[in-house]
C-alpha cells in the first residue's frame, strides 16, 4: 500500500496533534522525510502521480482542475485489470 499524505505539514511536531493510528502506520512503513514534489500545487501533482506525466503533458496546471479521462492513469489500469 502506498499513502501520499499531503497537506499535513507540521502535524508531527505539534503537541496538540494526536495521531496514534498514523504514527503506528508510519512506524510500520517507510518514511521519505526529504522527498519533494516537482509541482507544489496539489492538483497538478496528483495528476502527475496518477499518469506519470508532467503537468504540461496532462493539462492539470492549477488546483481544482480535473484530469481529462483520455489520459491513461494508474487508476484506469487497476480498473481494467480488476
Amino acid at each position: 500500500m502506498v499513502v501520499f499524505a499531503d497537506q499535513w505539514r507540521g502535524t508531527s511536531d505539534v503537541d496538540q496533534c494526536r495521531t496514534p493510528t498514523l504514527d503506528r502506520f508510519k512506524s510500520q512503513g517507510i518514511d521519505f522525510p526529504n522527498a519533494i514534489s516537482g509541482c507544489s500545487q496539489y492538483s497538478p501533482y496528483r495528476g502527475s502521480l496518477l499518469t506519470g506525466l508532467y503537468p504540461l503533458q496532462h493539462g492539470v496546471l492549477v488546483n481544482d482542475t480535473c484530469l481529462d479521462p483520455k489520459h491513461n492513469s494508474i487508476a484506469s489500469a487497476f480498473k481494467r485489470n480488476g
